[in-house]
Parts: C-alpha cells; sequence; structure tokens
C-alpha cells in the first residue's frame, strides 16, 4: 500500500514549522502589521516554544532543528535562532551578548529595528 509522503496534519491554532518562511507567515498573517507589532507576536511564540536549558548539541543554533527537535537552549543560542526568525519576516536582527564575571547568569538578546526584545 502506498502511503501519502509529508503528510502535516496542523490545526488553525498551530504555526507549521517545516520553514522558518512558514513559522513567520502561520504566526504573523498579516504582513502589513507594523514592525514593532510583527517582532511582538513572533517573541511571544518563540516564548511558548522555547524553554531555557542546557543544549550544548553542535547545532543548537540550526533555527529549525532547535524549534523542532530540542525545544531548548541557554541565553546566546535562543538569541541567536530568534534573531534568525526575526530576520526571516523581513526585520533587522543582530545578536548582543554579555557576560560578566561573577554574575550569574549571563544574559543576550536579539535587537530588531522595532526594538529590543530580551530573551531569558
Amino acid at each position: 500500500m502506498e502511503g501519502i509522503p509529508d503528510l502535516k496534519i496542523l490545526t488553525d491554532r498551530y504555526a507549521d514549522t517545516t520553514s522558518l518562511e512558514r513559522i513567520v507567515r502561520d504566526v504573523v498573517p498579516d504582513a502589513s502589521l507594523p514592525a514593532e507589532q510583527r517582532a511582538l507576536r513572533l517573541f511571544h511564540w518563540y516564548r511558548r516554544m522555547f524553554f531555557h536549558y542546557r543544549n550544548m548539541g553542535r547545532d543548537r543554533r540550526d533555527a529549525l532543528k532547535a524549534i523542532n527537535s530540542y525545544g531548548c537552549n541557554l541565553c546566546v543560542s535562543q538569541a541567536a535562532v530568534f534573531a534568525a526568525l526575526v530576520r526571516t519576516a523581513g526585520l533587522e536582527a543582530r545578536l548582543v551578548a554579555a557576560r560578566a564575571t561573577g554574575i550569574t547568569p549571563s544574559w543576550s538578546y536579539s535587537t530588531t529595528t522595532a526594538g529590543t526584545v530580551s530573551t531569558p
């Protein structure tokens, strides 16, 4: 019996995570929204999809693998994956990281032209 290749069953409340473009399309269906609103929608979706936990795999900054397989990362890798998602939405993003001696944890964030979005 021949199966159906690449079958995906999605609800209207779930973003298709097979590509960054599809995530952006599903999370921000109205591309005419102001940049700040698009960035916030992506941030809130990402915040629900990820948790802060050690992931030391070599591919931890591969955005799709991190989103679909791991679901966790530490600060800088979380910010790097989020920056990739924001760039896919057509917003400018850069990764800023800092480490202070004796202070735990270190922190990082992605900043966009729409403003700054912290990643815990």
